[in-house]
């Protein structure tokens, strides 16, 4: 199975494995009060000597800045993107607060 070819409804997927979506236009979905907000960008696979292996989502322009998404402690959803024109959508586990 190729990297565009990747099952994300599979157990796999969710096993926090995200080398698999190095260099994929990927979106991150964050809640903020009743609102969505979507920070799409280019994700590159890094390790990091605090972090350990991080996925690094760049903003599309310099000015977003970027989103860093912790393989270590990611909850949540990895699902294909039908809606904001990315291969992927990262959406974090709601937490109670």
């Amino acid at each position: 199975m190729t990297r565009k070819e990747i099952d994300v409804t599979s157990k796999s997927a969710k096993a926090r494995d995200f080398s698999r979506f190095d260099q994929e236009q990927v979106v991150v979905v964050l809640k903020q009060g009743q609102c969505d907000v979507v920070f799409r960008g280019l994700a590159t696979f890094q390790l990091d000597d605090k972090l350990g292996p991080i996925l690094r989502v760049c903003g599309e322009n310099a000015r977003d800045g970027d989103v860093i998404l912790s393989e270590q402690t990611w909850e949540g959803s990895i699902i294909p993107d039908l809606k904001h024109g990315c291969r992927y959508c990262f959406i974090p586990a709601l937490r109670g607060g």
